[in-house]
């Protein structure tokens, strides 16, 4: 009696998907002159928000850059944050 074994099929090659890896993000945090707090990712542009305390704005900083990769497309590479720098002038 002879079983013949199924020929294994390579899976399908997908872009990368960015949900459920974890990454971090660079945030810059500035006071905001009205009260609270604003705070920008570096790495992802045009993605920023606000909130009242600083724990607010860490929870909504985390809410602002979850939406963010739902809505970006994994085919294309997210910028790479490279540094801050101060500049006297």
């Amino acid at each position: 009696m002879s079983t013949s074994a199924k020929p294994t099929r390579k899976p399908k090659r997908r872009a990368p998907s960015r949900a459920g890896v974890k990454r971090t993000f660079t945030v810059v945090i500035e006071k905001d002159p009205e009260g609270g707090y604003v705070g920008s990712v570096a790495e992802l542009p045009g993605c920023h928000t606000q909130g009242e305390t600083l724990r607010e704005l860490r929870a909504n900083v985390k809410e602002a850059i979850a939406l963010y990769l739902e809505d970006s497309d994994p085919a294309i590479p997210l910028p790479v944050f490279v540094k801050v720098e101060r500049v006297e002038v």
